[in-house]
């Protein structure tokens, strides 16, 4: 049962498609192996993803699921708690073998929902006993998916915070790392459930590494597969086939040790002026851009500011000093809100993460007087050149808060999830 976005997620203003690489597969894919599938592709084109999870979800109980695949693990934790939360609702449709009317769905995709599911009563039941011998009443994945052998994701960077709870959903499941894998390249192949890393794919493609702490250099130095060190980690280039050249496509990799003569590596996080908690790429000249657009809608202006991606939470924390020194919350949190909209806008993923609730809406702090005086002080007493000193407006991790006064509790501000319709899709 493999979880993807669709192939065509929209088109740019001359009409060319563009959308998930994932989906363009099970799309194409031959129609033996994709009877084999869970899930129709037509499912995965249902834009409101509390309706599209509801049927995978649906469709998952009434089918042999043996194995589990998609890239991030938020999105298993996200339909676990979701099929928790609509657990009456699925019982009831598993037991009398229909769709519930509550959902807001196309006529022709609820015919391939309701030509896949009958009547079984039994699978209910069992469901009810489950629910009532587990310690906290809760439905859950393992319940309902008592077959499953494998769940296939990422493992690496951010993905630990989310596999924590995995095992709580799931059960007792063997978990393979996808690889180190993007659009652009498969660049390495794991080969055990035990080892998160994978060999390089030097068969496919050719590689080039450049220490992390060499990439500022005017002229790092570039080394080869066949010279890297265990334990460091490296920025990633590669030359493939489709014709990339020394793509720099600013990750960071780690190198876990050898099979014979060539390196295992694992993703550890992307490089300088991105932020990724699950799948959103976030770049800092979003960020700005975001910025400078609610400071024009809401007339607003910023002294000093920083966002902080906190994947514990899947939540990115805006800490911000206005010039305006009277604000009140209601204007806050306006502005906030532009800015979370903003960057649905201008990133397609981070819409994409926000209406599937895999990113939570962003969250507002205020900042005392001379924020930016007391951060570069801060930076440069911590070996920064006050020369070089600049500010770095979207952080992972939380030191930045070291020297920052933080004048209001960390509540989180009100918004919601303005792009799509928070109201439960069943009522149980």
């Amino acid at each position: 049962m493999p979880i993807v976005s669709p192939a065509e997620e929209g088109r740019t203003p001359d009409g060319t498609i563009f959308g998930s690489t994932s989906g363009q597969v099970i799309l194409n894919m031959n129609k033996v192996i994709q009877d084999k599938y869970t899930i129709p592709y037509a499912i995965l084109t249902i834009s409101n993803y509390e309706v599209r999870n509801y049927c995978i979800l649906l469709l998952g109980i009434h089918n042999y699921v043996t194995m589990l695949s998609t890239a991030n693990p938020s999105t298993l934790i996200l339909i676990a708690k979701q099929g928790n939360e609509w657990k009456r609702q699925l019982i009831n449709d598993t037991r009398t073998g229909t769709l519930t009317t509550d959902l807001d769905i196309p006529d022709d995709i609820r015919k391939i929902v309701e030509s896949r599911i009958t009547a079984k009563p039994a699978v209910a039941e069992r469901l009810e006993q489950a629910i009532e011998s587990d310690p906290e009443k809760k439905l859950r994945p393992k319940h309902y998916w008592n077959k499953l052998k494998l769940i296939t994701c990422w493992t690496g960077g951010n993905s630990n915070v989310f596999l924590r709870d995995v095992k709580l959903w799931f059960g007792d499941v063997k978990t393979r790392d996808l690889g180190y894998l993007a659009s652009e390249v498969r660049g390495s192949i794991p080969l055990s459930c035990q080892d998160n890393s994978g060999i390089l794919t030097v068969g496919e493609n050719f590689f080039e590494f450049v220490k992390v702490s060499d990439i500022d250099q005017l002229e790092p130095t570039f080394y080869m597969a066949d010279e890297l060190e265990v334990g460091e980690r490296y920025y990633i280039f590669f030359t493939t086939k489709s014709g990339l050249y020394r793509y720099n496509i600013n990750d960071i990799v780690k190198v876990t040790g050898y099979m014979w003569s060539t390196p295992k590596i694992i993703f550890e996080q992307k490089g300088k002026g991105v932020t990724n908690i699950t799948g959103e790429k976030l770049y800092e000249q979003q960020l700005l851009s975001a910025v400078e657009l609610a400071e024009q809608k809401t007339g607003l202006k910023t002294e000093f500011y920083v966002c902080r991606a906190n994947a514990e939470v899947a939540q990115y924390e805006f800490y911000v000093e206005f010039e305006q020194k009277d604000l009140t919350a209601d204007e806050a949190s306006n502005f906030v809100k532009c800015v979370d909209q903003g960057l649905s806008t201008i990133n397609i993923e981070y819409d994409t993460k926000r209406k599937s609730l895999r990113l939570m809406p962003m969250r507002l702090f205020s900042l005392g007087d001379a924020s930016l005086e007391k951060y570069k002080r801060w930076r440069v007493a911590n070996g920064i050149r006050e020369a070089q000193f600049k500010i770095t407006p979207l952080v992972s991790d939380a030191s930045f808060l070291e020297p920052l006064e933080i004048i209001q509790l960390p509540t989180a501000t009100p918004l919601s999830n303005h792009q799509t319709n928070t109201k439960p899709v069943v009522h149980c």
